[in-house]
């Protein structure tokens, strides 16, 4: 059974679209912005305050990830040497499920 809400998450912000750019309590920014509808609103008692120097994404990117066509449906594009060695590592795990099995 998966849990129904994750989170507790820190709003960044809202782009023109409505959609939310969110950073987790550890200061990890998510890496695509989440459909206002999936956001389960929540007032803190006190003001939770994250500097941008401590924001484990730089300002190009914040701006990348609210400018995103989607709200999180597809994977995010990555550069070829990554891709690259994605497949290399599912290659491998292939081959050792065949192996399992036999």
């Amino acid at each position: 059974m998966q849990p129904r809400y994750i989170g507790p998450y820190v709003v960044l912000f809202r782009n023109q679209r409505g959609v939310y750019v969110l950073s987790e309590l550890d200061e990890a920014v998510l890496d695509r912005p989440i459909a206002a509808f999936k956001v389960v609103p929540f007032t803190t008692r006190k003001k939770i305050t994250i500097s941008k120097e401590m924001l484990d994404a730089s300002e190009s990117r914040l701006k990348e990830i609210s400018q995103a066509e989607d709200e999180g449906e597809e994977e995010p594009e990555v550069e070829d040497s990554e891709k690259e060695s994605r497949s290399e590592e599912e290659d491998q795990q292939a081959e050792e499920s065949d192996d399992s099995e036999k």
